[in-house]
């Protein structure tokens, strides 16, 4: 065995390891899933290397350092979730009235969009390649929706973690009708990427439902548990069969060098091998073109709003592609250095450890927390989150967290000065 495979399996050892010692003591729960991802991931990466070298791709060599750097930041990232990760109770205090005007908000923009994807979804399956749609949305030559449905779309997909949370609370709370409306909110996001034969979207919206399930199911009644993974089996299937038919798609109009399990490695465990290879030990000099290119626009600094112009701009500097995978930690390094990704993993770290440790988590602090699981249930691949327009996303809900404290610090006001007149009246 040459020195890369041995380090390679040695990697493997570690997260494997890590799986099992969790697995001993019953540790399960959503930092123990998304280790599981990460341990599929990095097991992939093994065949994946015996891929890239018979397609003759030049690999450096394989070092350990940058996967005990890798390993470090994904166990210090995951470890609050790991040991705090079945949340008790989530208050709302102040924003009740709030969040049923936010429900019935994002439902009434996914209605006319829901419909069009319903439409889309019969014409689609018989009469388009799901591989020529997906190369002609992403050129932008294509738009499958009315000018009124692709804006009301856009608008309900910025709203995809409070949307999300918001069902399953709702579901929890036995809210039929809010629970209806948004459950149709969320079919419509897993429609909106089959439609667009766009498979990131299926796994990312997939991931995001099983992970904020994950992290509420202690507030099911058992009836409403099996109730859900009834329903979730149902739409897993369909959904793995539409899932199925654009990958079929996709490949065969595709580079036929890769097989049809090399394409799926390519996605699963790409990851590790180009953090190894390529990002560890190269240029750290995107300076949050990367991750933080929406608030960078914002403010008003240049940056690169598309994935073409990013990619186009730092393979003529650098020589080397940033829109592959290379982890959210590779993300992260790419934009701030070895030392400030380890930094901003330790702050999540913090930040996280800080909420996960209260007997009542506040909304606010609830979407957070879904928002970094989501982070790191996909970041297997990268951080879902570089894309301009989840950023966007991102801004809003950060938007909703503080209009959510200002009525949490309204309605305590109101009761203490409530509490001062009953005592003043005695």
């Amino acid at each position: 065995m040459n020195e890369d495979l041995f380090i390679l399996m040695l990697n493997i050892t570690l997260y494997v390891t890590t799986f099992l010692f969790l697995l001993r003591y019953k540790v399960w729960n959503i930092g123990t899933l998304v280790w599981t991802l990460f341990t599929i991931s990095h097991i992939g990466s093994f065949f994946y290397y015996f891929i890239l070298v018979e397609l003759g791709f030049e690999l450096g060599h394989i070092r350990i350092a940058p996967f005990l750097y890798l390993y470090s930041c994904i166990l210090l990232c995951l470890y609050p979730f790991i040991k705090y990760g079945r949340i008790k109770k989530i208050t709302t205090v102040g924003n009740d009235n709030f969040l049923i005007l936010l429900s019935y908000f994002i439902i009434i923009l996914s209605i006319e969009p829901f419909f069009e994807n319903i439409v889309l979804l019969f014409s689609n399956t018989q009469t388009t390649d799901f591989a020529d749609l997906y190369k002609s949305m992403r050129s932008e030559e294509l738009s499958i929706y009315s000018n009124i449905g692709a804006r009301l779309n856009q608008w309900s997909i910025y709203f995809r973690l409070p949307s999300t949370f918001l069902f399953f609370y709702y579901f929890s709370k036995e809210r039929k009708i809010l629970t209806i409306g948004l459950g149709v909110v969320l079919i419509n996001y897993l429609l909106s990427g089959i439609n667009s034969g766009t498979r990131g979207i299926i796994i990312i919206m997939g991931i995001l439902y099983i992970c904020c399930f994950f992290m509420m199911v202690n507030l099911f009644s058992k009836k409403q548990i099996k109730y859900i993974r009834k329903v979730g089996a149902i739409f897993s299937i369909l959904f793995l069969v539409f899932f199925s038919i654009i990958t079929l798609s996709r490949y065969n109009v595709s580079n036929q060098d890769k097989t049809m399990v090399g394409s799926l490695l390519l996605y699963s465990s790409e990851g590790p091998i180009k953090f190894n290879n390529e990002m560890y030990y190269g240029e750290h000099n995107t300076k949050g073109d990367v991750n933080l290119c929406f608030f960078k626009s914002l403010i008003g600094l240049k940056t690169y709003t598309t994935f073409k112009e990013r990619d186009e701009y730092y393979l003529n500097k650098n020589g080397r592609r940033v829109e592959v995978f290379y982890t959210y930690i590779g993300d992260f390094v790419s934009d701030f250095g070895l030392i400030g990704g380890l930094f901003i993993c330790l702050l999540l770290f913090i930040s996280c450890l800080k909420i996960l440790r209260s007997k009542k988590i506040f909304i606010g602090n609830f979407l957070f927390l879904l928002f970094v699981v989501h982070l790191y249930a996909i970041g297997f691949a990268s951080n879902v989150y570089r894309g301009f327009y989840f950023q966007k996303g991102i801004g809003i809900m950060l938007i909703l967290i503080l209009i959510m404290y200002f009525n949490r610090y309204m309605h305590e006001c109101r009761k203490k000065k409530q509490q001062r007149v009953i005592i003043s009246k005695l």
